[in-house]
């Protein structure tokens, strides 16, 4: 995320010399209140982009990225 961002993927990236890591998330509103506001459609897309990602990751992608 640009400016640092504000998840731990970059900490777990660099775990033990390299792990393989990323962060999708979902675009909203209010994310640090008990109820954030999303658009449902924007929900779904970033399921489908998990699972398209999830489905491309074969060991040897894995190894050519670590």
């Amino acid at each position: 995320q640009p400016g640092g961002g504000g998840t731990n993927t970059a900490s777990i990236q660099r775990a033990q010399g390299g792990v393989p890591a990323a962060t999708i998330a979902v675009p909203g509103r209010y994310a640090h209140s008990p109820a954030m506001m999303i658009h449902l459609a924007d929900y779904a897309n970033v399921v489908r982009l998990a699972e398209a990602t999830l489905r491309s990751l074969t060991p040897d992608v894995i190894r050519r990225n670590s």
